[in-house]
């Protein structure tokens, strides 16, 4: 009896169209880039950085300038994450930042508004958090003019 029972199985199984598959979180059509916002920021909270350039300047009254950016650098391998990202957001670039790397680059003051935007509808869960808050704070002092 058990190799009746098993004899159908094989014969079922020569029916089935079997074939490789790869599974991702990512949608596979370019064309519908639908990112989860909290999946970006679940990511953020772990890949990205918040940092404020200071630099030396003659051009300026004060003698520096304040530059807020965000980024995030991964490895070439996800090069295609970081295009969904871009997409996603609809601002930034995307440098190659070394020979195995790619860097996400938002350094623009309308650029860095989309950011804070995001992330003030959906907000980092982990310490970042407060480097996030802080960013905010500088790039609203940046357009006061009060830097």
């Amino acid at each position: 009896m058990d190799l009746y029972i098993n004899y159908h199985l094989i014969m079922f199984s020569n029916h089935l169209n079997i074939s490789r598959r790869s599974y991702s979180s990512l949608a596979t059509n370019a064309s519908h880039n639908n990112l989860n916002p909290w999946f970006l920021t679940g990511f953020c909270d772990g890949e990205s950085n918040f940092t404020v350039r200071i630099t030396k300047s003659n051009s300026t009254k004060i003698g520096w300038i304040v530059q807020p950016v965000f980024q995030i650098c991964l490895h070439k391998k996800d090069l295609s994450l970081l295009e969904k990202i871009k997409s996603f957001l609809g601002v930034g670039e995307i440098y190659n930042h070394q020979e195995e790397s790619y860097n996400y680059v938002v350094q623009s003051l309308e650029g860095i508004k989309v950011i804070i935007k995001h992330f003030k509808f959906y907000p980092l869960l982990t310490k970042k958090r407060e480097d996030y808050e802080l960013f905010a704070q500088i790039v609203t002092l940046i357009e006061k003019k009060n830097i």
